[in-house]
């Protein structure tokens, strides 16, 4: 009885009694899962790759972006099949050039954020010269957000997805968060 409970957590079977399930059922269930799981994963693969010629590096997005604020998300508006979800940021500071509104509305989803950009833990900090972990399954941007999450947008036509696959649109802690000091420290050195 204690190899069938082990099994049934093993093979996450929940449908089966006790007393029906058998190491075929946990090895075909799995084969299928395996399956299915590796034709999705090349039907993504090859109708949303991501093909790019160059990534811009923490200098370029710094030095092309016509605008550079921190944004607090406020709000969300789920999109339907055909149309993207919708994001709106309240401008908490801006770093570099001037911003009209208070808000900006971005597509995007805060659904499933995927979470802040690995540079800080991986290389002990910024500058960050990739996309975070959002944008790194084909699209070429990260479009996940975090409710109530301050993020620094690079903006160029009052839109973060201008450079693919860079790190346009980073969660930050605040004004003091490194990305934002060394984005500042960089415009400062930069305006010499």
């Amino acid at each position: 009885m204690r190899r069938k409970r082990a099994l049934r957590a093993q093979c996450r079977i929940k449908e089966k009694p006790m007393h029906m399930i058998t190491r075929r059922n946990c090895t075909i269930k799995n084969v299928f899962r395996g399956g299915v799981f590796f034709i999705g994963i090349t039907q993504l693969g090859y109708v949303n790759a991501c093909k790019v010629g160059h990534v811009a590096d923490a200098i370029e997005i710094t030095r092309k972006a016509d605008s550079i604020v921190i944004g607090k998300v406020i709000d969300y508006k789920k999109g339907d099949d055909s149309e993207p979800g919708q994001v709106t940021f309240d401008i908490v500071e801006v770093v570099k050039g001037a911003v009209k509104k208070r808000f900006i509305t971005v597509d995007g989803q805060i659904e499933s954020y995927e979470g802040r950009n690995q540079v800080q833990r991986l290389y002990g900090g910024p500058p960050y010269n990739w996309v975070r972990d959002g944008g790194t399954h084909g699209n070429c941007h990260a479009y996940d957000y975090k409710m109530d999450g301050q993020f620094l947008l690079f903006l160029k036509d009052q839109t973060p997805y201008w450079a693919a696959l860079a790190a346009t649109n980073e969660e930050v802690s605040g004004p003091m968060d490194p990305w934002v000091v060394w984005v500042k420290k960089h415009l400062r050195k930069k305006a010499r």
